[in-house]
């Protein structure tokens, strides 16, 4: 059984110290060999708590670390996180046990492909595409080892989570009503190729530029009056598609005799 699965909760986040909330958050989940950990909606909303917390942790430029060889000051990097995130005594839960912190840090090191000393300033701010890409392996590096049994948390639920957390890097759209995140300019084609669809669109677009001026302009008439418009406007139309038609006739006649 992984806590990380059951609870939506990759990264196993602790509960807040005030008993607060996370945006997603549906309750605590608490066992006596584990301690409390957050229980979520959804994968999404736990990766971007899980990134808010890391924003938070990362926040002042430098902190100190207990680390095997002592306290030590540390700046924005990826073992100041890890050393925070999972420290060497844990004491939230109901018994205390030692972490094997410097394990935890080299696995997520290697699993990720980056530094432990990975800067990771850009948490704070101005992260790039390639700086979300880092934080991407990062995390899923975290969930596999948090889990003990791999990532219980999709890629696509891990962008789209460090994407709420963080908004979408520049040149890219959230899509409307879900937490996907695309390109701005892959947005804009999908949306100009529903719109311009053959024929058949442009005779819908046309349509519907007539009918909305009508349901416009009969909007909150009684019925009846309504109606008697319409009527009024179809059999006016036939008298001047006919008129029309009569009035072309008889320029053909004229032209024909040589009159005009």
């Amino acid at each position: 059984m992984s806590l990380a699965r059951d609870n939506f909760n990759p990264l196993n986040l602790r509960p807040l110290a005030r008993g607060e909330q996370w945006r997603g958050q549906t309750g605590v989940s608490t066992n006596p060999a584990t301690g409390s950990f957050c229980k979520f909606e959804n994968n999404i909303a736990g990766v971007r708590a899980a990134t808010i917390n890391m924003r938070s942790i990362l926040a002042p430029a430098s902190s100190r670390i207990v680390t095997e060889t002592g306290t030590v000051s540390i700046g924005r990097t990826l073992r100041r996180l890890i050393y925070t995130w999972a420290p060497l005594v844990d004491t939230s839960a109901t018994a205390n046990y030692q972490n094997h912190t410097a394990a935890y840090l080299a696995g997520v090191a290697k699993k990720a492909n980056v530094s432990p000393d990975f800067d990771m300033t850009f948490l704070t701010g101005g992260a790039t595409e390639a700086d979300r890409k880092a934080l991407m392996a990062v995390v899923g590096a975290m969930n596999a080892i948090e889990s003990g049994e791999g990532m219980t948390a999709s890629w696509a639920e891990i962008n789209s989570g460090i994407s709420a957390a963080l908004g979408p890097p520049p040149g890219y759209v959230v899509q409307p009503d879900t937490p996907n995140v695309i390109r701005r300019d892959v947005n804009a084609s999908q949306i100009l190729q529903t719109a311009d669809n053959g024929a058949i669109g442009q005779q819908a677009t046309i349509a519907a530029q007539v009918a909305v001026p009508v349901i416009a302009a009969t909007a909150g008439l009684d019925w009846r009056v309504a109606a008697i418009m319409a009527f009024m406007a179809i059999v006016g139309g036939g008298f001047a598609f006919f008129a029309f038609r009569a009035i072309r006739r008889d320029r053909l006649r004229m032209h024909r005799e040589g009159v005009a």
